[in-house]
């Protein structure tokens, strides 16, 4: 059975499909009553000749005749973002790119402050944006991981030791820890080509060891799974 709601304005029963979707809703008005209510307040905007507006992108401020109705992109920026980003001009291309990377350095506390107010909104598009282009989603996150070894390893060894119940999981940095131990092994006391590297936790995870600097030591990929997690506490470099 269609789902069935009742348009505010028009006071008519409609299926769902006559309104349009948001976030986690529909709108109170179908799409007719909607497109009406839109122009007219289009034209009551339009009236004043001498009302401008700042774009939220180009931060210029322009006549109000310059920008797309009920949006605050003007014309230019509508046109790059919303219908011919692949067509528009190489020349304002760079400038976006510029303009973005320099709006992130500058604003880059406010942009985690909002990131965490608006976490839930953040989840849900990244959920719906899974379910529409799951293969595209895989695509990016392999790519990111042959670009960045060393954050997808740690990301990877993060999560393990979640899921073993670790008491204190902490971002590590490997390549201080290879330069705190001068790539030495500490199981066999040799020195460890980058191939046959490895972490190994000097008190293990299914011991109650936890995922930090202190708990960590240089140590070949054999010596590591060699020894395995029933080890001795004399048997650990203590530091």
């Amino acid at each position: 059975m269609a789902l069935i709601k009742t348009c505010v304005k028009c006071q008519e029963t409609k299926p769902i499909t006559h309104f349009y979707r948001k976030l986690n809703n529909y709108t109170s008005l179908c799409k007719p009553c909607l497109k009406i209510y839109n122009k007219k307040r289009e034209e009551k905007l339009r009236q004043d000749a001498n009302a401008t507006r700042k774009c939220f992108r180009c931060k210029q401020v322009l006549p109000i005749v310059e920008f797309v109705f009920l949006n605050n992109d003007c014309r230019r920026c509508h046109a790059y973002y919303r219908r011919n980003k692949w067509t528009a001009s190489i020349e304002f291309r760079i400038k976006e790119k510029e303009r973005r990377k320099k709006f992130v350095k500058e604003n880059k506390e406010w942009l985690k402050q909002y990131r965490k107010d608006n976490a839930e909104k953040f989840v849900m598009y990244e959920k719906n944006y899974d379910r529409k282009y799951p293969e595209r989603r895989k695509e990016i996150r392999k790519r990111w991981a042959k670009q960045h070894p060393d954050k997808s390893l740690e990301q990877s060894n993060r999560r393990r030791a979640r899921k073993r119940n670790a008491p204190v999981v902490e971002k590590i940095d490997r390549g201080a820890i290879i330069a705190r131990d001068k790539s030495i092994c500490h199981i066999c006391q040799r020195k460890v080509a980058p191939k046959d590297m490895s972490l190994d936790h000097l008190i293990p995870l299914s011991k109650g060891g936890s995922h930090t600097a202190q708990n960590l030591a240089v140590a070949h990929l054999s010596c590591n799974s060699r020894r395995g997690p029933g080890r001795l506490p004399a048997q650990l470099r203590l530091m």
